[in-house]
């Protein structure tokens, strides 16, 4: 977000009365001091039949950047025949008629020259909030090789093994929330970094880019062993402020064993048999105080299971981790019959025994079964619901390069199904005759956040998919199901 002058609206309820006014809002730092990001809070209301007749305000917006779609089409319900949709106005925002916990679907459409196009669509299933966000996915320019204003790092590894695989993870100041961000979803904030050298095992040179203003390097080092690489030694550095086109030499010693384990009690028992517990791995961070996290680990080895626990391997809380505390995501990914399954649990301890509670169960798929064929006028999915899910998200994507089609759904813990079709004549339509699909779906469960402990849980994560990302949403358990379908032609 730029910083600058925008035109914001406050908005309050008197005596049951909505009112809203137009304000300045000023996004000013002194270029002197950090500044390492924002979080916007955004607050939610329920629908209130006497005072909005059922509308909604809908803000359509790019899912990466968070620019306005003007041009979108926000309808509910999500169906074609429907009266009451919209066309989002320039700036992004939108009122909409609907009724209490109906689904609504914004769509859009962008191009460029040539046959390069996106349709993406977002559906909000059993909204009851006043103001819903819609984060869609756009088509952006192909990279040709430009990258964001970076700095260097040039050094040798300090280590005396040979024969080790090294992993580097240039980052820039993260959060927490950002951690468990790039946990969730596998995105880091540094695609755009040049990496010139990795270190590897025939070198133990590196020269990396890092991301200006603060970063941190982390480099671990260890065995591939049939592709599952096991860390064993670390180092890390911090506080790093390259500026662009700056290089700094710096070596960096690796001598931070995983000499020690941090036990999660009683997590097999609900780990699915098809996963199994060869499958399992592990993704580390750390905070590290003041708000701040470093990335320690890729998705690694290591992991030991004995009776009902698993323990995986991590350094001693000392040095730059001193008074920190581990983040961890464990969990498996497997495929069978056509099928992908994965259950996965996301925590926080500065404890060598913990109880992270059960994975959840698959939420697997009834119907349309894997690698079925569907009619390409719609079709209805639907499946078992797992014992404890807050919210689903039911995708839907089909990706060629050039013509690419995503359907995103946002649903409550007791939904069992959901109906794709056709969008209004007026709207871009995501479903094509001819096409392979990817279908999945992901259940999740919280233990934190802004959402945890509300009556409307499911609401407040509903209404902000852009505010509240995923590392945001106090995600503690993930399951997923996911296959390949196809629309006859």
């Amino acid at each position: 977000m730029p910083l600058g002058w925008y035109r914001a609206w406050h908005s309050f309820e008197l005596n049951g009365e909505l009112f809203r006014t137009p304000d300045d809002l000023a996004v000013l730092t002194n270029p002197e001091n950090e500044f390492t990001g924002m979080t916007l809070f955004v607050r939610t209301w329920p629908t209130h039949g006497g005072e909005v007749k059922g509308r909604t305000f809908n803000v359509v917006i790019d899912s990466l950047g968070g620019a306005p779609l003007g041009g979108a089409i926000v309808q509910s319900p999500t169906d074609a025949v429907t009266n009451r949709f919209v066309t989002v106005e320039d700036r992004g925002s939108v009122f909409n008629d609907t009724s209490r916990f109906e689904d609504q679907t914004a769509v859009y459409e962008s191009k460029l020259p040539g046959p390069l196009q996106v349709r993406s669509a977002l559906t909000t299933a059993n909204l009851d909030n006043f103001r819903a966000e819609y984060p869609l996915v756009t088509l952006t320019r192909p990279d040709r090789g430009q990258f964001d204003p970076f700095g260097l790092i040039q050094g040798k590894l300090l280590s005396s093994r040979s024969g080790q695989d090294r992993k580097a993870l240039p980052q820039p100041g993260y959060s927490v929330n950002d951690w468990f961000n790039v946990a969730l979803t596998g995105l880091t904030y540094v695609e755009s970094l040049p990496r010139m050298l990795e270190p590897s095992v025939s070198s133990q040179s590196y020269l990396l880019g890092l991301p200006t203003q603060r970063a941190s390097l982390v480099v671990s080092e260890g065995v591939t062993l049939a592709g599952v690489y096991t860390p064993e030694r670390l180092g890390v550095l911090t506080d790093i402020r390259p500026s662009a086109g700056s290089r700094l030499v710096q070596d960096l010693d690796l001598s931070l064993s995983l000499s020690q384990r941090v036990t999660l009690q009683n997590v097999l028992p609900s780990l699915d048999s098809r996963i199994g517990t060869a499958a399992l791995r592990y993704q580390l961070g750390a905070d590290i105080g003041q708000t701040r996290a470093l990335d320690l680990l890729p998705v690694s080895g290591g992991v030991l299971t004995s009776a009902t626990d698993a323990s995986v391997p991590v350094p001693p809380l000392t040095g730059r981790l001193t008074d920190g505390s581990y983040l961890i995501a464990f969990g498996g990914r497997a495929t069978s019959a056509g099928v992908t399954m994965a259950q996965h649990l996301y925590f926080q301890t500065n404890q060598l025994t913990v109880s992270p509670g059960a994975f959840l169960t698959l939420p697997a798929i009834t119907a349309p079964l894997p690698n079925a064929t569907v009619p390409k006028t719609g079709f209805q999915v639907t499946w078992t619901a797992p014992a404890g899910t807050l919210f689903y998200v039911l995708n839907l994507e089909s990706v060629n390069g050039t013509d690419d089609r995503h359907w995103k759904v946002c649903l409550p813990g007791d939904r069992t199904s959901f109906s794709f079709g056709p969008l209004v004549a007026t709207a871009p339509q995501i479903l094509e005759g001819g096409r392979t699909w990817t279908l999945s779906l992901e259940a999740f469960s919280i233990d934190r956040g802004v959402a945890f402990g509300q009556d409307k849980a499911y609401q407040r994560i509903a209404g902000n998919l852009f505010s509240l990302r995923p590392g945001e949403r106090g995600v503690r358990a993930r399951s997923l199901w996911t296959q390949t379908i196809t629309t006859a032609p």
